[in-house]
């Protein structure tokens, strides 16, 4: 007899479920980290992403959006890859990033947003680097997009941005350029 009134063979009973009730919740939660850690859990994730936003400025050569890019996977990534693999579609139309730009740690910790600025100079095949501009303190760019009323989508790290709709105006901007950065 141990103490309360218990019996050794109730004690030992009651011991042996205890431990096998903590090994097999052990297992269980071992079970459900390792489905989240590899992608089984987040299969049914939502990956549409978020706003689109146009950068409005009377010093643009191209037209700019910002995004928020949250890292929601266990796992740091590094942002210039995900720039480098990002697609842009204008007008229904896809076109691969050509120019990378980053300044900064490109190391983006799990649940940390970084928020990226796009130009779609980055983006379009026949955009041209004017030079640089001390005045605006920025390169120059030339890029083709037709004068009117267009439609972009982002596409990066496995997320959409937008749609959003926006009018382009072209004007030429009479801020003096030079061919190196001083």
């Amino acid at each position: 007899m141990i103490d309360n009134g218990v019996s050794q063979e109730d004690w030992t009973m009651r011991n042996r479920r205890y431990w096998q009730l903590l090994v097999l919740g052990g297992l269980a939660l071992l079970l459900a980290g390792r489905a989240v850690l590899s992608g089984e859990a987040g299969s049914k994730r939502d990956w549409r992403g978020g706003a689109l936003v146009p950068v409005m400025s009377t010093m643009q050569d191209s037209p700019e959006f910002v995004v928020d890019f949250t890292n929601d996977t266990g796992s740091e990534v590094d942002i210039t890859v995900l720039l480098e693999k990002s697609v842009a579609v204008l007008d229904g139309k896809d076109y691969s990033r050509h120019t990378i730009k980053f300044v900064g740690n490109p190391a983006l910790k799990p649940g940390r947003t970084h928020t990226v600025r796009i130009s779609l100079a980055e983006y379009l095949p026949g955009s041209t680097k004017l030079g640089y501009s001390a005045e605006a303190k920025r390169w120059r760019w030339r890029i083709p997009v037709a004068e009117g009323r267009h439609t972009l989508l982002l596409k990066l790290g496995n997320r959409q941005y937008g749609p959003v709709a926006f009018a382009w105006e072209p004007k030429e901007l009479t801020l003096p350029t030079s061919a190196e950065h001083p």
